[in-house]
């Protein structure tokens, strides 16, 4: 692993020196500082479609959202059944969804990876939950209430026994991606809402949020 730059170390000094507590029960958003501030100041947030994720430039972001492939490797018993295969692939799907995504842990790789400008500290998440969902209704209806919590990182070669339907794929990832410990909001709607549709204000986030300014 490359040792993390100067650059980096001091940006993540500063959050540090920024935490009134520790780290535990707090979200953090990484990005410019134009769109930081305005989550910020505003609570300026845009809704992704996770189809668009398979489109990006960023490696770290760029991945096929809707589904994952698995490798189940058989026993003896079940070898003999199916003709002396070893092992079968198979794929979960899941239709599109909405994700506004954040990370419960600061780490270097995150900092480098989004060229951090500005991190956004969300310290009651709870509070940001029910903000949130009150100004996402119009996403919303009984079967696709705005969902929250931690991501799980799936290793392919050894989840294959576990069942994982495709209701579940909105908060599964590939294990590679496993050092963002990402934490995710959540809305399974298949619509397609256009750019404008999913940047939405819920107001400023100063009483529950602080900014640190990185540049």
């Amino acid at each position: 692993m490359l040792a993390p730059s100067e650059t980096v170390k001091y940006k993540a000094q500063k959050i540090h020196r920024c935490l009134k507590e520790n780290c535990d029960n707090k979200l953090f958003r990484f990005g410019s500082y134009q769109f930081m501030h305005e989550l910020h100041q505003d609570g300026g947030i845009f809704f992704q479609s996770a189809s668009n994720y398979k489109h990006s430039d960023n490696l770290s972001v760029k991945d096929d959202e809707l589904q994952l492939q698995f490798i189940h490797y058989l026993s003896e018993k079940e070898q003999a059944e199916i003709s002396g295969a070893k092992c079968f692939k198979y794929t979960v799907s899941s239709p599109d969804f909405l994700t506004l995504c954040f990370t419960d842990a600061i780490n270097y790789r995150m900092i480098a990876d989004w060229n951090a400008e500005a991190v956004v500290i969300i310290h009651e998440p709870d509070e940001f939950y029910n903000r949130l969902r009150v100004c996402t209704k119009q996403f919303q209806s009984n079967h696709t209430l705005l969902k929250r919590g931690s991501v799980r990182y799936i290793d392919p070669y050894f989840d294959g026994k576990t069942l994982i339907e495709s209701e579940h794929l909105p908060f599964c990832k590939d294990y590679k991606f496993q050092y963002q410990q990402e934490y995710r909001f959540v809305i399974c709607n298949e619509k397609q809402f256009s750019e404008q549709e999913r940047k939405i204000y819920i107001g400023s986030l100063t009483d529950i949020a602080t900014l640190v300014d990185l540049r």
